[in-house]
């Protein structure tokens, strides 16, 4: 983190916690404590107390903080990571649907559709299996059934994808 990115997260914290809250024996410890941070990491964690802790928060708490955001980042990349792999997989299957039936191309697509939403997202992960169970269960219908179920029931089940 730079050392203007420091003094502005302490300048917001001091303006919360009152002038005397950090003064310069803190800055110092703090500064040797999390310098390794990334400037938005900082930013976040300082947010993060500015949200939770009514009182001056300490070492302790800057420490939780800083836990607090990297597993929140982890998690965010998980998802990423785990999104990036189905659509992978799933446009490789759109490939081989462009030589199939249009229902078939029709399931693929929304599938698609699904990963997309969920990897920048719009849609949560329970959403996300909603939308994928609705698919298989309407792969295993006939294609009379399936425009049918789709123009119907779909609605009701992927509504949440629209909007």
């Amino acid at each position: 983190m730079t050392h203007d990115t420091f003094a502005e997260q302490i300048k917001r914290l001091q303006e919360v916690y009152g002038e005397r809250a950090f003064p310069g024996e803190r800055q110092k410890i703090l500064w040797a404590t999390f310098k390794g941070l990334s400037d938005a990491e900082f930013v976040d964690a300082v947010s993060f107390l500015l949200m939770t802790y009514k009182s001056t928060p300490l070492l302790k708490e800057f420490h939780t903080a800083a836990k607090e955001v990297e597993e929140a980042r982890k998690g965010l990349q998980r998802q990423y990571a785990d999104a990036q792999s189905a659509y992978k997989i799933l446009g490789r299957a759109y490939k081989h649907a462009e030589f199939s039936n249009l229902e078939t191309k029709k399931r693929v697509a929304g599938r698609l559709n699904l990963v997309k939403e969920f990897s920048i997202g719009k849609i949560t992960k329970r959403h996300f299996l909603e939308g994928c169970n609705f698919y298989e269960t309407a792969a295993g219908l006939n294609s009379d059934k399936i425009i049918r179920s789709m123009a119907n029931d779909g609605k009701e089940h992927l509504s949440w994808v629209s909007s």
